[in-house]
């Protein structure tokens, strides 16, 4: 009667721990996804900063480029326009693609250190036969 007691007792306490741990895993998971989510918005706002930084030197640049008096050769120069290659939106799709892909366990069978003896046997006795009729 007392062990079972005791059991129970046991029992009720790390189930009480386990529900303590369970409680601290999902506080400090919501956290995690509550700092990813402000990543995201932070880097969405630099984005759209940029963009907008972007946008502003151009139509700057547009406004000022007729009042300059240029000659016909610096104009051709600079009606080229240097390409500048941008940096993907998404790098962690670019890292999924790219990404090997596991080969499942049976396929990623190796041979046994046996199996390399028996080989190695059967190869040698292959050989003395070969060599016995040659």
């Amino acid at each position: 009667m007392a062990k079972a007691k005791e059991a129970l007792e046991r029992k009720r306490r790390k189930a009480e721990k386990a529900r303590a741990r369970d409680a601290e895993r999902a506080l400090k998971e919501a956290e995690k996804k509550e700092k990813e989510r402000e990543k995201r918005a932070r880097k969405k706002e630099r984005r759209k900063a940029a963009m907008a930084t972007d946008d502003a030197s151009i139509t700057d640049e547009a406004v000022f480029a007729p009042a300059t008096a240029e000659t016909p050769k610096e104009s051709k120069n600079e009606q080229k326009p240097t390409v500048v290659p941008e940096a993907p939106q998404n790098p962690s799709q670019i890292a999924k693609q790219t990404k090997a892909k596991s080969i499942p366990p049976p396929l990623r069978r190796r041979m046994q250190p046996w199996m390399w003896v028996i080989l190695t046997c059967l190869l040698t006795y292959a050989l003395f036969l070969i060599g016995n009729y040659v």
